[in-house]
């Protein structure tokens, strides 16, 4: 896999996208490795298991089944905060600890972002009691559903062009383990349009984070300008640039026709999709001038705290090497378990 220079080393230099080679010599085998899984029904009689200390992975769509990143739990609750609590009568109590778990959930199955304290003015919650009645919530939210609410990754919290507004957040994740690829195969196994929308999620987190540039604290930035020229060189239909900074014109979709006369495939719009996932929080957008002062004019992206949470940098360098059909870089795998030893 093709591996970036660090932002420090090339912002003097005028950097070109590095576009895979295997890219378009792989469009082909990729469409019909897709076309061939949707006719196939019976492929959980393909699931094989694999030792606990190898990657798993769906003999259907050849995706491992890899750890998403560990999370932090919520803020604690103080002493004098919990006693605040059981203070109330408990049909107070009760309907508190309902109304903020019935919104939390609600937010999450809409992929909205849970920022603690207005998710909580708006279940009517008292702030003072805020924390204590998020912990109440989780307990349910576990015994009930088996989601475990979370915070962002801590070694998000040291990336120093985080927003501030992700300190707040909080999300709602699946912990149990996938270890034979089922809940992958079930990502590209939906209707349609979910399918498509969650496969090009999957490759521009892919792109985003092998070709983009990393830092010292972590993250990998990608311009725009080269995310779309990689992404153009998958899909022909899908633009090459972006659109200009604060234009607010919509771009047709194109549809590709068949040779043989049926219907073709309906590329996705990308404008649309990027924004849907930064809403989401599985992406993170900025203005490259945040990124770099001799930038002048652009945006980067960066994988967002929910694709950290919900599929993880791991997940998406095995990905990326295996829909390219190239190894993986085993120096991104040691950068991030030396990281992961740090943290320890």
């Amino acid at each position: 896999m093709v591996r970036r220079n660090t932002l420090e080393d090339s912002e003097d230099e005028d950097v070109k996208p590095v576009i895979p080679v295997a890219a378009r010599k792989n469009r082909k085998r990729i469409n019909e490795r897709q076309m061939d899984s949707d006719d196939d029904d019976d492929d959980d009689q393909d699931m094989t298991e694999a030792p606990d200390d190898e990657p798993c992975s769906s003999s259907q769509f050849g995706l491992s089944s890899q750890f998403p990143e560990a999370s932090q739990a919520i803020k604690a609750v103080k002493s004098s905060e919990q006693a605040k609590l059981f203070d109330l009568t408990e049909e107070k109590r009760e309907q508190t600890i309902a109304d903020l778990t019935r919104t939390v959930l609600f937010k999450a199955l809409a992929h909205e972002s849970i920022d603690r304290v207005k998710c909580a003015k708006e279940a009517g919650v008292d702030g003072t009691l805020s924390s204590a009645i998020y912990e109440q919530a989780q307990i349910r939210l576990n015994n009930i559903f088996g989601f475990e609410l979370k915070k962002i990754p801590a070694f998000m919290e040291k990336m120093k062009d985080l927003p501030a507004k992700y300190e707040n957040r909080y999300y709602l994740v699946n912990p149990l383990s996938d270890q034979q690829g089922a809940n992958h195969k079930r990502l590209l196994s939906v209707h349609d349009e979910v399918a498509k929308l969650n496969g090009l999620l999957m490759i521009v987190l892919s792109l985003i984070y092998c070709q983009g540039s990393p830092r010292a604290d972590g993250s990998r930035w990608i311009p725009d300008q080269d995310l779309f020229a990689l992404l153009h060189s998958l899909d022909d239909n899908i633009p090459s640039e972006p659109l200009d900074p604060g234009s607010k014109k919509k771009r047709m979709v194109t549809q590709s026709s068949q040779a043989n006369g049926g219907k073709g495939t309906q590329s996705p719009d990308v404008d649309a999709a990027l924004d849907l996932f930064e809403k989401r929080d599985y992406i993170l957008k900025m203005k490259s001038s945040d990124i770099n002062p001799k930038l002048d004019e652009g945006h980067h992206y960066a994988m967002g705290p929910r694709a950290m949470l919900e599929i993880g940098r791991k997940q998406v360098i095995y990905f990326c090497s295996e829909i390219m059909d190239e190894d993986v870089d085993p120096q991104m795998l040691k950068e991030l378990d030396a990281e992961g030893d740090g943290e320890e």
